[in-house]
């Protein structure tokens, strides 16, 4: 075994590969505290990956995505948010008649529930930390919203955290 100071980009991005897949299983449930903590544990390991881009990159700069998880995680580490938004449709059952010169046939199909987790606006989410300047509450930690309302928000959790996964894949080595 080797001693290092710090872990590579490499060793946080699996951290968060894995952490991924855990939401995609735990999405899957109907147990929400099983899957916020798979959230909660997602997005920390975003926020290792922005801070390594933040600190040791070459050019310092954090990949949009990463800002946007960065405010999400604030929300989520510090203020115990529920960013997860339970989106659920329900298709009611139908009946398809099909006529032919020979009679003709009818096609039934079941009512089907969708869902799939979205990320909540952050209109939704707590402020973040407050800090009075001057007499007048300021909130301090909104480092990311602008690219979690652009890319976040209202989507689906899943798909948004691949194309993270994707993002991220191209910067490893």
């Amino acid at each position: 075994m080797t001693t290092r100071n710090r872990v590579p980009l490499r060793t946080l991005v699996a951290g968060f590969e894995v952490a991924r897949e855990r939401f995609d299983t735990a999405a899957t449930r109907s147990d929400a505290d099983v899957t916020f903590a798979a959230l909660f544990e997602v997005v920390a390991w975003a926020g290792a990956v922005a801070d390594w881009y933040r600190k040791r990159s070459r050019t310092k700069r954090v990949p949009d995505d990463l800002k946007g998880l960065w405010y999400v995680r604030n929300r989520v580490l510090h203020d115990g948010a529920e960013a997860i938004l339970q989106t659920t449709i329900l298709m009611p059952p139908f009946t398809m008649r099909r006529s032919t010169l020979r009679g003709g046939s009818v096609l039934r199909g079941p009512a089907v529930v969708l869902s799939e987790p979205t990320w909540r606006p952050s209109r939704r989410l707590p402020r973040g930390t407050k800090k009075i300047v001057k007499g007048k509450v300021k909130y301090v930690s909104t480092v990311g919203k602008k690219e979690y309302d652009r890319l976040f928000a209202d989507q689906p959790i899943a798909a948004t955290l691949q194309r993270v996964s994707a993002t991220l894949a191209g910067g490893v080595r």
